[in-house]
């Protein structure tokens, strides 16, 4: 295979993948295309057998899949960057080592769009969520084709495993820039709708797995919530807009009132958990600005009802 003729790279990389690595590669080998595509790898030195499955699929397939086989260790963003500098392709194609794709036309559909609207710079899709043994758990699908900027900074991300994007130069510059965040995910996104727009696709081609077996799945939904708002925060950061950002403050006063109808569910809880709460999302924040957030949110409402009523 000429690496000049690749017009995708599917870029994956896995830790601790040994119950699942073996899926997610075939699910890419069954793609059918009508160009050529390669499979990166990158192996973080998982102590399961990870390292060995994937070494098997690169002898039965040698022109197909390349493996950055790491030395130590280097953590998931640093593996992701690596194996995302290796792409060659004119799109990268996502996909970690525990999800997995269905739609065996995925990268042709992508690529069928992308080729025909260079005004985008990224192709995503819906996607149905499994746990640990393919059990469906729920679809997950998006109510808009067009995403853009204001979007990703107000805290859109597309479906990670479902994304074809468009293999920009200075991508992995803009990455290892911003290595210290943790939402590899968020950056790539939002480096790409500087690019162009985001266009999704309402069809369901991939899996995301919820195995329970990860650091993510241990946490309840209100812990996942403030990772969630935490990592915004730090998004935030890089653009040099964390300070009284009202859509940060807003994002803020959602979570708090939306943990606290929660937390009316245990009342013997509620008063601590209130405190958590407001430490979490409204800490530092003067009482004007939130009364102020809070007036705009009852004006929108009241605007869109009317606007809905005269329609």
């Amino acid at each position: 295979m000429n690496e000049k003729n690749i017009v995708v790279s599917v870029c994956m990389i896995t830790y601790n993948h040994e119950k699942y690595i073996s899926q997610a590669i075939d699910s890419m080998l069954m793609q059918k295309t009508n160009f050529d595509y390669e499979i990166l790898i990158g192996e973080d030195c998982s102590p399961d057998r990870t390292r060995e499955i994937v070494l098997e699929y690169k002898s039965k397939y040698p022109d197909k899949i390349k493996l950055l086989l790491q030395e130590n260790n280097v953590g998931m963003m640093q593996n992701f960057i690596d194996t995302l500098k290796a792409c060659s392709g004119k799109y990268i194609a996502l996909c970690e080592g525990d999800d997995y794709w269905t739609d065996q036309y995925k990268l042709q559909k992508q690529v069928d769009i992308l080729e025909a609207h260079p005004e985008y710079s990224m192709c995503y899709t819906a996607r149905n969520v499994v746990d640990n043994k393919n059990n469906f758990i729920r679809v997950e699908k998006y109510p808009n084709k067009i995403y853009t900027t204001k979007d990703v900074v107000e805290g859109f991300i597309p479906s990670t495993q479902t994304i074809l994007m468009r293999n920009y130069i200075n991508l992995s510059e803009f990455m290892i820039k911003n290595i210290g965040h943790p939402s590899g995910d968020r950056l790539v996104t939002y480096y790409c709708s500087l690019m162009g727009d985001i266009y999704y696709l309402d069809e369901i081609t991939a899996c995301y797995r919820e195995s329970g077996e990860g650091v993510w799945s241990s946490f309840n939904n209100l812990e996942k919530r403030h990772i969630r708002f935490e990592r915004l925060k730090e998004f935030y950061k890089i653009l040099g807009v964390d300070k009284n950002n009202l859509n940060l403050i807003d994002r803020g006063l959602y979570e708090f009132y939306s943990g606290t109808k929660i937390s009316l569910k245990n009342p013997l809880s509620m008063l601590k958990k209130i405190k958590m709460l407001y430490h979490n999302y409204l800490r530092n924040i003067p009482l004007s600005v939130i009364i102020a957030v809070i007036l705009m949110r009852i004006r929108s409402k009241i605007m869109r009802k009317f606007f809905n009523k005269v329609i």
